[in-house]
């Protein structure tokens, strides 16, 4: 195999140069260098651009890429009990102005992952809700090798940043693929999707294992205007401001409580589902199971609908109920 093409500094330079104007130029020539990494053909060559890069503001100097060239690539440290499969002690990450991080809210989020035991995650099909730049879904994919990781978020800027942070992760400075013990890479075990909450998985339809979601956003509760207030022509003010803004909310709004709790259940499809006496009003009444609605000319149950048992508010008669499930 022919030896990989070395970088140059004028290389590095030139990708400077491109970025230096603003940070609308800083994201232009980010998403010139994904669609190289997307291309096999250049995939290597734009990895080991990323490489030399991040070489050249080696010794903490990350902080002066961000303020001259309008992005940064930097090291996010892994304790030695949240490592992977593969040890590694950092993952490698891109971050571009309107995409706010806040490390405490981001690191306690995945140290509450790591208390899980590892069969939840571990050959399951898993969806990260508003996963950010992606570096927790990633160190997911890492860690637990689960079937696939699906990092979904609104906005469409942090989906493209996700996606160069995942090549960043799954080739090594040459360029080359790094292979698990099953002889995959995080391509094979992650994708990134610009989605309102679950909407790509529920649109194509896939079956999940599992979700997760540091989720530190008040959403719209209208989805269609959300969808058309953030878009990939945002401003970098407006998108950093409003990331801003969320992380001091701390809290998320579903459209409504219908949506929510129908939504959840439509998704999962499960054979039966037990909820919360106060919740299964927002359900439609064709789902539910129980004598008093039997016979209901509105309860014929459709080819969609899911068996919906209430459970009782009190513990004791919850368990006498599941008792006689036995499920």
């Amino acid at each position: 195999m022919a030896a990989p093409v070395a970088i140059s500094s004028k290389d590095v330079e030139a990708f400077l140069a491109s970025c230096a104007a603003s940070s609308e130029a800083a994201y232009g020539a980010t998403e010139a260098v994904l669609r190289r990494l997307q291309d096999p053909a250049s995939r290597a060559g734009a990895r080991r651009l990323l490489g030399a890069v991040r070489r050249h503001f080696a010794d903490g100097q990350e902080d002066e890429c961000a303020r001259t060239f309008h992005f940064r690539i930097r090291d996010v440290l892994l304790d030695p009990h949240l490592q992977g499969s593969q040890q590694r002690k950092k993952l490698t990450v891109m971050e571009i102005p309107s995409i706010f991080i806040s490390e405490d809210w981001c690191f306690a989020f995945y140290e509450g992952l790591n208390q899980l035991p590892d069969h939840v995650f571990r050959d399951k099909t898993v969806a990260d809700l508003e996963c950010g730049n992606g570096w927790i879904s990633i160190a997911l994919a890492e860690k637990w090798s689960p079937l696939k990781v699906y990092g979904l978020d609104i906005d469409p800027r942090v989906i493209k940043i996700a996606w160069i942070n995942l090549y960043l992760n799954a080739l090594d400075d040459n360029g080359l693929p790094i292979y698990d013990g099953e002889g995959k890479t995080l391509l094979d075990r992650v994708e990134f999707h610009e989605s309102d909450l679950l909407a790509y998985c529920r649109d194509n339809k896939t079956e999940l294992d599992c979700i997760v979601g540091c989720i530190p956003q008040i959403l719209n509760p209208n989805p269609e205007a959300m969808s058309n207030i953030i878009t990939e022509k945002s401003s970098v003010e407006f998108l950093y401001s409003l990331n801003n803004y969320y992380d001091l909310q701390n809290v998320v709004v579903f459209p409504s409580h219908d949506v929510a709790i129908e939504y959840s259940l439509r998704l999962f499809s499960p054979a039966l589902a037990i909820v919360d006496e106060h919740l299964t009003r927002y359900l439609p009444k064709q789902w539910l199971t129980s004598s008093a609605i039997e016979g209901r000319a509105d309860c014929n149950h459709a080819e969609d609908a899911v068996t919906v048992i209430e459970a009782p508010a009190q513990s004791d008669l919850l368990i006498e109920l599941v008792r006689k499930l036995k499920p």
